[in-house]
């Protein structure tokens, strides 16, 4: 739970800073992506930001208002106006691509976090523990003025597949670059919606012991996804069942416990 939240996330602050500086894993195109040197609070000023990332979908804005409801400090960066559309050719705002989003666009339009909007939140959130939820394409060039920097994932069918190929797992799907050895720890919780990687009589729990305990894995009765059922629906109503909420509560759990 996140009623003992700053104490933890004190004690986490204080591990991380022992490797401030390493460099380590891979961006969205196969580059370096650098770690977060860590950024000691101001003198007189006791804070601690937390920046939440994970995939599209995963359940971020749910776990930010589980937080808030739960009296903690959390921002939305995509809700709250933090992000912008950018021409990749002359680093330009733009507005907003059309939806359906037309083919191609996202190679010349990049979706980025304003650096000047996260500063001043950080200036602004004194004296407390402040979590910040995004996934934008420039990230790592705000960790900076962060002091931890975590991570949820998840998926939903083949999403989950994806998700598995990340933890390291061989699915189905075959095998690609998993999260390195060296951000394992970044990753405090998982949630996996109708996986396909029951189907061969596996979870993510039995498949390593890494990430296990940090996973929660939902699969309908009857589902013929992840549990060789014959009803199709049952594949379908994640959203309508609580299991999203679940999944959502057991992220903001891994969050909290830091």
């Amino acid at each position: 739970m996140l009623d003992g939240s700053v104490d933890t996330l004190k004690r986490r602050q204080s591990l991380l800073r022992r490797d401030a500086g390493r460099r380590s894993g891979n961006g969205e195109h196969g580059g370096p992506v650098a770690l977060p040197v860590l950024r000691p609070c101001a003198t007189l000023r006791p804070c601690l930001w937390c920046w939440v990332t994970g995939n599209s979908g995963v359940g971020k804005s749910t776990v930010c208002d589980l937080l808030r409801d739960r009296g903690e400090s959390a921002v939305d960066a995509d809700r709250e106006g933090y992000n912008h559309w950018v021409d990749r050719t002359n680093g330009r705002v733009v507005v907003g691509p059309p939806d359906p989003v037309p083919a191609g666009r996202l190679d010349r339009f990049a979706w980025r976090i304003s650096r000047t909007r996260v500063e001043a939140l950080t200036t602004g959130s004194r004296g407390r523990v402040t979590f910040l939820f995004d996934s934008v394409e420039n990230e790592v060039d705000v960790w900076d003025l962060f002091d931890i920097v975590v991570c949820v994932l998840g998926g939903y069918s083949q999403g989950g597949s994806v998700t598995d190929i990340a933890l390291g797992i061989r699915t189905r799907l075959g095998t690609g670059r998993a999260i390195p050895a060296g951000l394992a720890g970044r990753v405090k919780a998982v949630a996996v919606f109708g996986n396909p990687l029951r189907l061969s009589g596996r979870t993510i729990a039995s498949a390593g012991d890494v990430f296990g305990s940090r996973a929660a894995e939902f699969c309908n009765t009857g589902d013929p996804v992840c549990g060789n059922g014959r009803d199709g629906a049952a594949h379908l109503t994640y959203h309508l069942n609580g299991s999203v909420e679940q999944g959502a509560r057991f992220a903001a759990e891994g969050i909290g416990r830091g």
